[in-house]
């Protein structure tokens, strides 16, 4: 369990992370992505890039350049699932990545963003029973 902005958060073992407390609403900081800053040519070099599983990463996208690999020096908010119909929200501040909520959000529900990937667009997203996005 971690605290973080206005809300405490704990991970489940495959269902991301869920709000403890009842998050108040629009634009409430849920936390920080957080991680060592790399150039995005260093990719190959990050712990997603060993993983078996080419849908897991923990890598956040700054800007073609820049990237946050969350495999070092991050934290819990890394575990956070995408969402079609999220209920937060990134904003960047220079190489920094903040999280907040788009909405009030109940205890006990989970917490997501829209990773909004660019890409090949090969991974099924599983943010509901039938989703036919492409991550």
């Amino acid at each position: 369990m971690i605290l973080s902005g206005y809300c405490k958060v704990s991970m489940t073992t495959a269902e991301g992370y869920r709000a403890l407390l009842a998050i108040r609403g629009p634009g409430d900081l849920v936390g920080e992505y957080r991680g060592r800053v790399i150039d995005a040519s260093q990719e190959a070099e990050t712990s997603s890039a060993s993983h078996s599983d080419p849908s897991y990463t923990l890598l956040f996208a700054i800007d073609d350049n820049l990237m946050i690999d969350a495999g070092v020096k991050g934290n819990s908010i890394r575990f956070m699932n995408h969402s079609c119909d999220p209920n937060c929200e990134t904003t960047l501040e220079g190489d920094r990545v903040f999280v907040h909520a788009l909405r009030h959000i109940l205890a006990g529900e989970e917490l997501t963003y829209d990773y909004n990937t660019e890409g090949d667009k090969v991974i099924p997203c599983r943010c509901r029973p039938g989703c036919n996005t492409k991550l």
